[in-house]
């Protein structure tokens, strides 16, 4: 279950020559060998596989049922054991493959033990789609609903009940668990913007890659897992907020950097949750509230700056705020994005809260620093006003260290 939530339990790059699986009486292709290679590594019997017509075969199911495991998916018709009676061809015209739309075909393999109950089926849609599956057990129609359909009469958004076969939603349902890994990887990954001129960065790069996300899913199983046995012991749930996928990589890359910072990291996060607040990690999504509306909100535009500084107000700098990691984000070591604030009546929040903390002898030397409105600026992480020397200080930059 957990590898149909996008774990990655195995792999096999596609160089060299393909693994000896044995077999050799099916003269597998070596596409075919390095799937079964992969179903080899599998601790569990009877795992259904779902794969693209890239691999669908019956020599590849045959393996792969004496390997005790089911294939399914679409396939290609040129020797791959489809019978003919089930091959349906293009239909060029445009008017007769309309006719042809829904046209289905099946059969099922009998009286071969090593590859049982294997059915081939076809259906006209656009074109012919042919399948082959030991996982289903029969062929039939099914009615289906898809919400949100826009309906050019009505002029609006309706439901839409429809027809498919039963081995398409098979298809269907679990190879979108194919791509999940995927998917969860490219969310969060530091490469889009890199060229790869060394062949074995890409590698690399892929295998930190998957590695987190498999961390990922891991923590997520577990958590839930012990969610559910305190909710089932009628315990109390002490756990800390649950983290969501962005903060546990953000973590995860934090622990990786300063590692010997974790165990004071972690020792933080158990005092505030034992004095009830709210424990999140160091990722910038705390503060951010910050800045989340980045993706819609065009700061060249000085109309729409003042539209989210107007609809986003910046968190009051406290003393208990600094000391339970609100502002988590504010040493992280990363340049944070900011945006000029022309109004004359906004003060740096860092001036006047180090300004309240003076002795009444410095507040009389240090008056500017009550209302201090020069060059204000609202960083959009931390989600505080700063002035430009305020912007160093509050995150941690010693100006001192640098020469111009």
């Amino acid at each position: 279950a957990l590898c149909e939530d996008g774990y990655t339990f195995s792999f096999y790059f596609r160089h060299g020559d393909a693994p000896d699986v044995g077999h050799k009486d099916l003269a597998l292709s070596p596409t075919a060998r390095r799937v079964v290679w992969l179903v080899q590594r599998l601790s569990n019997d009877w795992t259904n596989v779902f794969m693209d017509n890239l691999f669908n075969s019956r020599k590849l199911f045959t393996a792969l049922f004496r390997e005790k495991s089911k294939g399914h998916g679409v396939t290609r018709t040129n020797g791959r054991g489809v019978c003919a009676e089930v091959i349906q061809p293009v239909e060029k015209d445009v008017k007769k493959a309309d006719r042809l739309r829904g046209t289905t075909k099946a059969a099922r393999l009998i009286n071969c033990p090593e590859c049982p109950d294997l059915i081939a089926t076809s259906v006209y849609d656009t074109k012919p789609v042919h399948i082959l599956s030991m996982v289903a057990d029969k062929v039939e129609w099914g009615v289906k609903e898809r919400h949100r359909v826009w309906s050019i009469t009505e002029r609006e958004l309706k439901s839409m009940k429809f027809l498919r076969l039963n081995v398409i939603s098979i298809y269907n349902d679990f190879m979108n668990s194919v791509d999940m890994s995927d998917q969860l990887r490219n969310n969060y990954r530091p490469d889009h913007w890199m060229r790869q001129r060394k062949w074995w960065w890409s590698f690399f790069l892929w295998g930190i890659g998957v590695a987190c996300t498999n961390a990922w899913k891991i923590y997520e199983v577990l958590y839930d897992e012990e969610a559910e046995k305190l909710k089932r012991n009628k315990k109390r749930n002490d756990l800390p907020t649950k983290w969501t996928h962005a903060e546990f990589i953000i973590e995860l890359i934090n622990d990786l950097m300063w590692p010997e910072k974790s165990k004071e990291l972690v020792e933080k996060r158990k005092a505030a949750a034992a004095s009830g607040s709210s424990v999140r990690s160091k990722s910038t999504l705390k503060s951010g509230k910050s800045f989340s509306s980045s993706s819609t909100t065009d700061l060249s535009s000085q109309e729409e700056v003042e539209s989210y500084l107007k609809n986003n107000t910046p968190d009051s700098i406290t003393d208990k705020r600094l000391k339970n990691d609100h502002f988590s984000a504010r040493h992280d070591g990363k340049r944070h994005a900011s945006i000029p604030l022309f109004n004359s009546d906004v003060r740096c929040q860092y001036c006047y809260y180090k300004w309240k903390n003076m002795d009444e002898d410095a507040k009389k030397d240090a008056t500017y620093m009550r209302q201090n409105r020069q060059n204000v600026r609202r960083c959009l992480v931390c989600h505080v006003n700063l002035c430009w020397l305020c912007e160093n200080d509050w995150h941690g930059v010693d100006i001192s260290a640098y020469s111009v």
